[in-house]
């Protein structure tokens, strides 16, 4: 609707890669496909959003002393796992130390559960 109002107006469609409505993982050749029929949309690579914010990486900034082996045991498929749910364990790896230290605090915690 809105790139018909506005000649100027490029609308750009940004999806997770979880497509289907039953949960069923969405294959590789499903994203391409999907790709090749909305020329203005754009599909992650990895289920979520969020699994981007449980990178390895990301939790390593927040939390440097965070034990990549033990991260690997909750999260064995940062593409296509359901991460959100594993918030809970993932902060088990982080003491409470470590958590005052960090400056994110005993309120922020809370938004990873």
């Amino acid at each position: 609707v809105l790139n018909k109002a506005f000649d100027d107006v490029d609308i750009l469609l940004l999806k997770d890669k979880d497509i289907w409505p039953d949960g069923k993982p969405t294959t590789d050749e499903e994203r391409g496909e999907w790709l090749e029929k909305h020329k203005n949309g754009r599909m992650l690579k990895r289920k979520e959003i969020e699994n981007y914010l449980f990178d390895y990486e990301i939790i390593l900034k927040a939390y440097p002393n965070t034990n990549e082996e033990d991260y690997k045991e909750i999260i064995k498929d940062i593409d296509s796992e359901d991460v959100k749910k594993k918030g809970s364990m993932l902060l088990e790896l982080v003491d409470d130390k470590q958590l005052e230290n960090s400056g994110v605090g005993y309120r922020n915690r809370d938004l990873m559960r």
